[in-house]
């Protein structure tokens, strides 16, 4: 907005992210009575279904579409859920509805490969995981613990460097 105020971001994959994460939370529990080969292929399914409601139907292009209402497609709050009105316009756009369905089938992958969260419990069912939580790779955890810097300044970085490139070999 600061910078580039025609290039507006509402609703990007940054708030999808932290959103998911905050609605699978509540979701746990019923989510682990699911086997995740079944949570994965169901999850998948839902964002295939959806993965074309922000144009104004559901259903699978080429195979059989169902068009939504138009009600559905209001504001920018139901254009957060994933039904844009249509004068919306953001240069990231995640909307919660389908992508939370493929955040969800993740998760159900990564329970289907036998990997639990970790658990509080003294079980073995978050071994596997704990460990995983546990490596070092020096790398990596600087990248981690300085993920929002990166993340920052990836794009002006990568902008320069181009133009640069662009200066000199063209």
């Amino acid at each position: 907005v600061v910078f580039m105020p025609e290039n507006r971001i509402f609703f990007g994959v940054l708030s999808l992210l932290g959103s998911a994460a905050l609605l699978t939370v509540p979701m746990d529990k019923v989510f682990r009575r699911i086997p995740g080969n079944t949570g994965a292929v169901c999850t998948f399914l839902c964002f295939a279904l959806t993965r074309h409601i922000s144009g104004g139907f559901a259903g699978l292009r080429g195979v059989f579409t169902v068009p939504l209402p138009a009600v559905l497609y209001r504001n920018d709050l139901t254009a957060c859920v994933g039904f844009p009105p249509p004068d919306f316009y953001s240069t990231d756009y995640f909307p919660l509805i389908p992508w939370i369905f493929l955040f969800w089938t993740g998760y159900f992958l990564f329970s289907a490969r036998g990997i639990s969260a970790p658990s509080t419990q003294n079980d073995d069912s978050g071994e596997f995981a704990r460990k995983v939580l546990q490596w070092n790779v020096a790398p990596l955890a600087w990248m981690g613990r300085h993920s929002l810097l990166i993340y920052l300044l990836h794009q002006p970085v990568v902008y320069a460097v181009l133009t640069l490139w662009n200066e000199f070999f063209h």
